[in-house]
Parts: structure tokens; sequence; C-alpha cells
């Protein structure tokens, strides 16, 4: 080795690059971790390159350099001589470890020249510019300058309410921004954090070209499930093999966003973990948080929030009128009474209430609630004594918490008994409900012992009325259909729960508890029912809004405050929502959850809603795993549903995991079982006149007979799926036979109907979140183009479909008579290498819904 050598050594610049101060944030360290998280290696493939034990690959080195240019690593103006330096610094120690005298390729400057370029631009540029197609392609240029992501808004609300005073926070939190990447806005709960931070949002709107994004952590529990919150929010999807934060990086790298945390004291320590590792990855992250205390991270700005202001204590009315506290407390008895102007007396009488309330909004909110049938001196007294009360008989407690527990307590003193019990039953539920759920898990005329706790159904309504005219419920009402559901805040929740714990007895508890999970035991069961029907969509809808109290039900049956066999019946319902959603990975934590359960307890005999459950959870799991490409473990789940389902006598059951073996032994390459068991699972399904079942078993029998070359079976069999599928009103199940009829056509020598089969299925597949389905479609589609000579065509269609299939890890069926590999390889043959590099440049760009267009108007 060369003096030049022995003074760099690969491990030293690798180290010395990492822990080298950003040129974006100064005070924050890269760990070995974050390194090998950003990378995607592992932590000790980072310690080992550190070490000298080994060096990186061609392309883990690549991705090495990128990290490090994009994390301000690099020395601005010589990026090129370092990254140079350190690839040939690991050539050359690779080379001469090399016991095969295998040679290291060299540095591409062409590859790193266009990456410190668009490094530069991004870096340069707020907003970014449409993306332009060096192709030639007019199609694709239009596409990419009608839906490039960088113009998504997020979804950051519009306040409607008047959002009263905090002109000065607001300006502060602005300032902070402009200042730095992170800003807590920290303080007691009911002090306005969360309306603060989307008032303060909403007026640096434009600062945010790729978007302002709220986190609503309230209901989160679970800190395992942070990264897969931040996922569905960003409307991203899980792809197996990699992790859910390595998603998040590669949606966010390059943007310029804003993202709200909002209630963050509960998951603290992993919010701040996430926090910085986002930060680490793009520096041009601005973040806001709201939470009752602070991150304790580097570069966080921490804005304790304080109270409105308030009037001075011996100031006249017009002085006090002009206070923050005053205004909103009259802003919202001028909402109840639009004619009405305060009097001086009452105005004396609103400072003495804000006063007493020490500016907290919420506290200002309720109390000014009652002015529906309490005056002004009513609620000054009534505030006076339960205040004096409260502070002696809780001196432990922070005076602000004194304060908002204290007028939480006084509201609810205010409430006849009945509506006190409602408020109490309420919180069982997970902030959000409806009239029905409310009637049917709370209003009931069992338990004669408990008589004195329940509600009818007759007065039901009356007393929801009560509670949302009092404040302690709100009414939202659904812009699709004009549907009212119920939402409570999280303080109440709390509080009214808290209520019930000690005023009911345990056995009412324990009624209402069982009451919720079987309330959406029934529910989810219909809705599965439903999923297969015309009415997919409202299905999909609905499931989403009541997702939170599935998930509270499925938890509580987990932990064994209710039945069990609960919680797998409702998470057998649900397999078709996460596939549907994306949210395979979360579905898949449960099942196997309830799964572990039921195998633990197979010497207790089960019931035979629950046995029937248990198979489709087989199935269920199976299903999901089956799409995720974990074909070995899928088998094995299909097989326990089939085992189950033959002895139990579920046929229909039966016939859908009969079809989904008959797909998973295809992929495998075993056609004869596959025949086998798909004819067995279509003779199941004319028996019973199940149309649904029978049409997707059709399709997998045409599939097969495809793969068998026996084109003209094949096509039959699809072309009957497709009758049935309709017969049973399930138009998006559609995009499967007709990705397969595509292929039928293409092997019978007629590539424009293949097209059109093939934009039939991709025109569905829009529907589903995730993209496994239009990945299959795509393949087709790139097979019809090559056959009629769209080579330009169908290679950014092959390299943007790449991209999407090794995220998710799919592998191509293989029908017969199409290689897709020889086809990728001779559309590449036609093109010389500077557009094949120009078309997959812009294919890495495509987004979903880009892709999706393009492959449309072809």
């Amino acid at each position: 080795m060369n003096e030049q050598v022995e003074k760099e050594w690969p491990a030293d610049m690798i180290k010395k690059l990492r822990t080298r101060p950003s040129a974006h944030q100064l005070q924050l360290k890269m760990r070995q971790v974050d390194l090998a998280e950003q990378v995607g290696v592992d932590p000790r493939t980072v310690q080992q390159w550190e070490n000298g034990d080994r060096t990186p690959g061609s392309s883990s080195l690549k991705r090495l350099i990128q990290v490090f240019l994009q994390a301000g690593k690099l020395v601005v103006d010589a990026e090129m001589n370092e990254a140079k330096a350190l690839w040939d610094a690991v050539k050359q120690m690779a080379e001469a470890r090399s016991l095969s005298g295998r040679e290291f390729a060299s540095f591409d400057e062409v590859w790193f020249a266009q990456l410190l370029e668009a490094y530069k631009h991004n870096e340069a540029n707020s907003t970014q510019a449409p993306l332009e197609d060096e192709t030639g392609d007019p199609q694709l240029t239009s596409i990419l300058a009608s839906t490039n992501p960088a113009r998504s808004t997020g979804n950051l609300p519009e306040r409607s309410t008047l959002f009263i005073g905090r002109a000065i926070q607001t300006q502060d939190i602005q300032s902070l921004l402009e200042k730095g990447s992170i800003v807590s806005i920290i303080g007691s709960g009911g002090i306005g954090k969360t309306a603060l931070a989307i008032h303060a949002a909403n007026q640096i709107r434009a600062q945010y070209p790729d978007g302002i994004w709220v986190l609503e952590l309230a209901t989160l529990q679970d800190a395992h499930l942070l990264n897969h919150y931040v996922l569905s929010v960003l409307g991203l999807q899980h792809q197996p093999g990699r992790s859910e934060w390595e998603i998040v990086l590669e949606h966010i790298r390059y943007k310029q966003l804003l993202f709200i945390f909002d209630n963050c004291e509960h998951l603290i320590d992993a919010v701040a973990a996430l926090i910085e590792r986002l930060i680490a990855v793009n520096p041009r992250l601005h973040l806001m948080v709201t939470s009752r205390e602070s991150l304790h991270i580097a570069a966080e700005q921490v804005y304790r929030l304080p109270p409105l202001t308030l009037p001075e204590a011996d100031g006249t009315a017009e002085q006090g009128g002009v206070s923050e506290s005053v205004q909103l407390f009259i802003a919202r008895l001028q909402a109840l009474y639009p004619q009405h102007q305060p009097t001086a007396q009452e105005l004396q009488g609103i400072e003495s209430i804000c006063q007493r309330l020490e500016g907290i909004p919420l506290a200002i909110e309720l109390a000014a609630a009652r002015l529906n049938i309490l005056s002004i001196d009513q609620i000054q007294e009534r505030l006076a004594h339960l205040l004096t009360f409260l502070t002696g008989g809780q001196r432990t407690a922070a005076p602000r918490q004194q304060t908002l527990k204290a007028t939480i307590d006084w509201s609810y003193s205010l409430l006849d008994r009945k509506e006190q019990l409602l408020l109490q039953a309420l919180s069982v539920f997970a902030h959000r409900f409806t009239l029905d759920a409310v009637e049917q898990v709370v209003a009931s005329s069992e338990h004669e012992e408990n008589a004195e706790q329940l509600l009818s159904q007759t007065e039901m309504i009356d007393l929801l009325s009560g509670l949302v005219n009092k404040s302690l419920l709100m009414l939202e009402r659904q812009q699709e259909n004009g549907a009212v559901r119920y939402r409570m805040l999280e303080t109440i929740r709390e509080y009214a729960q808290h209520q019930l714990q000690h005023e009911a007895s345990p056995v009412y508890i324990q009624y209402v508890y069982r009451a919720h999970s079987a309330y959406y035991d029934q529910w989810v069961k219909q809705q599965a029912l439903l999923f297969r029907t015309s009415k997919r969509d409202q299905c999909l809808q609905q499931t989403r809004l009541e997702y939170s109290n599935l998930s509270l039900a499925m938890q509580r049956a987990y932990q064994g405050v209710v039945s069990q066999g609960s919680g797998i019946r409702i998470a057998s319902s649900l397999y078709w929502f996460w596939l549907h959603e994306g949210m395979g990975i979360e579905g898949l934590l449960w099942l196997d959850r309830f799964l572990e359960v039921a195998h633990a307890e197979m010497s207790i005999p089960l019931q035979s809603d629950d046995q029937k459950a248990l198979a489709t959870a087989y199935h269920g799991r199976g299903v999901i795993q089956f799409v995720l490409a974990r074909l070995s473990e899928a088998e094995q789940s299909v097989e326990q549903s089939i085992s189950l389902s033959r002895r139990e006598q579920y046929d229909s059951l039966r016939a859908a995991s009969l079809r989904l073996i008959s797909f998973i032994r295809l992929h495998q390459g075993k056609l004869e079982p596959a025949i086998i068991h798909a004819e067995e699972s279509i003779q199941l399904a004319r028996q019973h006149e199940d149309a649904w079942n029978l049409a997707s078993s059709l399709h997998a029998l045409g599939r097969l007979k495809l793969r068998l070359g026996e084109v003209e079976q094949g096509t039959l069999r699809l072309k009957e799926s497709i009758h049935w599928f309709e017969q049973a009103g399930d138009r998006w199940e559609l995009s499967g036979p007709y990705e397969s009829l595509g292929y039928a056509a293409l092997q019978a020598g007629q590539s424009q109907e293949s097209i059109n089969y093939f934009k039939k299925s991709i025109s569905i597949s829009q529907i589903y979140k995730g993209t496994w389905v239009l990945i299959r479609s795509l393949d087709g589609m790139i097979a019809a183009l090559h056959a009629i000579g769209q080579y330009r065509e169908a290679a950014i269609l092959i390299h943007a479909a790449e991209r999407h299939r090794q995220q998710e890890q799919m592998v191509s069926e293989g029908i017969a008579g199409v290689d897709m590999k020889k086809i990728h390889q001779d559309v590449n043959k036609q093109l010389t290498t500077k557009e094949q590099q120009e078309i997959e440049r812009q294919a890495e760009q495509l987004s979903r819904e880009q892709l999706l267009a393009y492959s449309l108007e072809l």
C-alpha cells in the first residue's frame, strides 16, 4: 500500500465522516445505529466497518456516501474529492484482501455528480419544481407535472371556529421555527396547546410545499406501533423486507415538511427517539410537539405555553374586556345569545370567573357552556366553592391541574344522576361512537341487581343531547352522508373512566366492557359480509371510523378484561380490512397474538362461534402472509384452516382456503395439486350457490390453465369468473380475472386487446391502498408494450414496477409463454445507455398515483 492509503484507512475515514459535525445541525450526533438504519444494514456491520474487520460492498458504499452527503458530512465544495477518496480507499483495501483477485468497481463520477446536483438543488429551492421528462415522452411530462407529490398539503385542518387571542404566542412559535427544527409547546391539559399549534401552522402553510401533517397520538397507547401510525397518517404502506422506519425515511428524505406531534406525553421516549432520527435524515424537516413534558433532546426549543391573558385584579370592566380570557368567555356567551351584550356588572363577574379559572381555555369553555342553565353570578358562586374544596383536598397536584380538574368536577356535579351514569359508561368507548353503539352498549334491561345504573333507550337521545349542550360531548357530522358521531375529549374521558371505576359496581363495570366488546364483535361481523358486495366502499369507510373501538375491544380481550374469544372473533373478521388498507403487519400482530392464546388453551373446549373464528383467523393470516410473500408461513396457516373447516364442515371457508392453497401451489410450481385444490373449491362453491367464492375460485383455475398453456380453457374460466363477480356485485375483485385475460389475449397474439384488459385491471387497482394488485397488472402491460414495440414506455414501467416489487418482495407468477426476464433484457437492448439512465431516473421519481395515471394513458 502507498503512504496515502496507510494514512487514510477506510475504517478511519468512515468513522471520521460519521462523527464529523453536520453542516445542517452542528450539535446533532450520528450514532452507529443511526448510520446503519439509513444505509440499510445491521448496526454490527457498521461497527465492523469502523473496526476495519470488513469493508462495504459497492452497493453499500454507494448508500453510505449518499447518507454522508445528505447529512451534511462532506466538506462543502469538496464533496466529490471526499467521496472519491473514501471509495478509492475501500477499493484498494477490498482488492488487497480478495483471495480471488476480484476487481472492485471504480468510483462512478457521473453517478455522484448527479447525486450532488440533486442534493444542491433541493438545498437551494424551498419549492420543488414539477419534474421534467428528459425521455421526450409527452404523456409522462404531463403526469409528472399534474400529480407531483410535492403538491401534497398534508392533513392540517382549517379552523372553522374563532380563534381567540394568542397573537404573541403564534408569532413566537413561528419565530422559533425559523431559528430551529423542533419546537415543543409545553403546558398542562386544557391549556390550548393543540389549538395554538394548528393555528400557528395555518398561518405558515405556504412555507411547506410538501405538506403539514398532524399526528394525533392521544389514542395511541402502544409505543411499538408509533412507526406504523406515522406510516398510516402519511398514507404509506408496509413493505415486506423493509422496516417501517426505512419507508418513512425514503418518503421524507428530500421534502420540506412540517410535522405536528400532538399529545406526546404518554409516548415521550419513543417520540423523542423518532424525532431525533427524522431530523438526522432530513435537516429541512420542521416539527412542532405538544406535550405536558419536553422531549429532552438536542435541538429542541421548549416553549411553555402560558394561560390566556387575564384582567387586572383591580382593573375596570373596560380594561378587563380586552383580555384574552374574557374575550373567549364573551365569545362563547354570544354563541348562545347572539344579541346579548354583557353589562358592566356581568363583565365584573366574567373577570372574576376567568381569574378563578387562571385563564385555562378548556376550563373557560366548560364554564361558559353552563350559561344555558345558570347566570354568571350562579357560575361564580359554584366555581368559587368547588375550587376551594379541591385545593384543600389535593395539595400534591399542580395548580393548573387542580384548576382543570376542578372545572371538570364542577361540570360533572351539575349533571343529573342519569347524565353522570351515561358519561361514566361512555368512557368505555375510544373517544368516538354512534348513537346505535350507545343504545346497544349502555342501554339494556339486563342485570337487575344493577337496576339503578341502567338507562333505557327511550331516554338516551335526551341524555346525549344534555351532555352535548354542556360541552362534555361534541358532535361530528360526516361529509359523505351527514351521519352524526359523538366525540369525547381525552381529558373528559379520563375523568369519566375514573368516576366509573370509583362509583360503579364491579359487576356493572364488567357488564359495560362485555357489552362494548359484544357490540363491536357483531358489528364487524356484519361489515365482513358487506365487504364482498357492492357496498364495499361504505363498509371500508365505516370500519375506518370504528377501528379505534375495534382495537380497544381486541386490546381488552388480549389483556383478559373480557373474553379472549371475542378478540379472536373480531380479529378474524378484520383480515380483509387490514389487507385492503395495507395494514398487513398490524393485522399479523393481532392474529398471531390471538392464535397463540388459542393454541395455548387447546385443552379448553371452544364454542361454535369461536371454532369458526379460529378457522377464519388461520385463513386470514394465510392470506396476509401470502400477499407479503411469506409462502411457507402462509402454507402452514391455510392448512390449519382447511383442517378445521373440513372437520367442522365450514364449507364456504374451506372453499376459500382451498383456493388460497391453490395460489400458493401455483407460486411453488406445484401445478397438479393446485388444479385439484381449485376444482374442489369450485365444486363446494357451486354446491352452496356461493357466487363470490365461485368467482374467485374460477379465477384461480383460469390462471392455472394459462400456466399450463391451455389458453382457450383458461379464457372460458376467467370470463365465467367475471360473470359471477358481477352477479355478486363486487366490481373490485374484477382486477384479477381482467389481468389474467390480458395474458390470455397476449398468448393468443391479440396485443391491443391484452392492453385493454391490463388497463381495466390497473384502473380497478386504484381503490387498493397497497401496490400489490397494481404491480401484477403492470407486468402484463410491460409484456404487451414489448409485443407492439413500445420499448421506451415499457422501460419506464419496468423500472417503476421493479422498485415497488422490491419493496413488497413480490415474485412474478410466470404465466406460460411470457418470460419477463427476457422481455426486460430485450427492452434494454433497444435503448441507448443514455436513454436507459434518463428513463431510470424518471421512473424512480414516479409516485404510485403518477404511475397509475401514466399506465392508463398509454
